[in-house]
C-alpha cells in the first residue's frame, strides 16, 4: 500500500520542479504518474513542508501499488480518475492505428 496526494482542483501531485509543484491539471512534462509516499505521515509532512494547508484542500489518498510512483492506470483502478485529469494523455498506446 501507498499514498498519494491529491487536491480537489489540481488534482495528483506529480512532483517538483525548480520550486513549483507538478499536479496532474497543470502538467506541461507529460507526466503519468504520481508520487508515492509510504506512508500516510509521510504525505502529511510533505504537504506541511512543501506544499502548505492554506494552499488547498488536500487528501491523501491510499493505492495498491508498489514502488516510487503510482501509474495512473493504478489511480484509476483504485477509483481516483476525477484527480487524473492530463495523465491520461500521457499513458503509452499500445497501438496507433485507427479502427
Amino acid at each position: 500500500m501507498k499514498y498519494a496526494i491529491a487536491e480537489e482542483e489540481l488534482g495528483f501531485f506529480l512532483g517538483a520542479f525548480q520550486k513549483f509543484g507538478i499536479f496532474a491539471k497543470n502538467d506541461v512534462l507529460g507526466l503519468s504518474k504520481a508520487i508515492a509516499f509510504d506512508t500516510k505521515e509521510e504525505a502529511n509532512d510533505y504537504i506541511d513542508e512543501y506544499l502548505g494547508r492554506d494552499r488547498g484542500d488536500w487528501n491523501i489518498v491510499p493505492v495498491e501499488t508498489k514502488g516510487e510512483y503510482i501509474d495512473a492506470i493504478y489511480l484509476i483502478k483504485n477509483g481516483y480518475h476525477r484527480y487524473t485529469h492530463k495523465m491520461m494523455d500521457a499513458l503509452p498506446m499500445t497501438s496507433t492505428l485507427i479502427h
